[in-house]
Order: C-alpha cells, then sequence, then structure tokens
C-alpha cells in the first residue's frame, strides 16, 4: 500500500512538471510569435528581415507558424471584445 501511494505521488510530480512546461513552453511561443507579428506589421519588415535582426536563430518555417499563433491569439482577442 505504501509502495502504491509513493508510485501515485511520483506520478503525479511527472504529470504536473510536464504540465507546467507545455504551460512556459507556449507562453514563450505566444511571445515570440507576437513580437515577429509586431516586427512585420508594425516595424514593416519582411519575415526575413526580422528574422536577421533576431540573429537567425528561429529557422523561416518556425517563424511562420510562431506569427500564425499570434494572428489566431490576436483574433481571438478581438473577437472577445
Amino acid at each position: 500500500m505504501e509502495r502504491e501511494k509513493r508510485i501515485v505521488g511520483l506520478a503525479e510530480e511527472v504529470m504536473v512538471a510536464i504540465g507546467e512546461r507545455d504551460f512556459a513552453v507556449a507562453e514563450g511561443e505566444a511571445r515570440a510569435g507576437e513580437a515577429l507579428r509586431r516586427l512585420v506589421a508594425e516595424e514593416h519588415l519582411a519575415i526575413s528581415e526580422a528574422l536577421v535582426w533576431c540573429g537567425n536563430v528561429v529557422p523561416a518555417r518556425e517563424a511562420r507558424r510562431l506569427r500564425r499563433l499570434a494572428e489566431i491569439a490576436d483574433t481571438s482577442d478581438s473577437n472577445a471584445s
């Protein structure tokens, strides 16, 4: 019985840690996507220029995905208002 409690506790710890990690990743992606969106929309940079300014740490395909996420979030926020 004690072993089962330990196993359940450790399994819960794993699930919580993974959930926290997933939340942090999603939050970071949202911030990056919004910044990329603003570089293109507000600063009038081509996405390739924006990526150079970002030190080329984000591949173009990933940048497109992040921008789409930001645009979806922006649309959702506008519709909620």
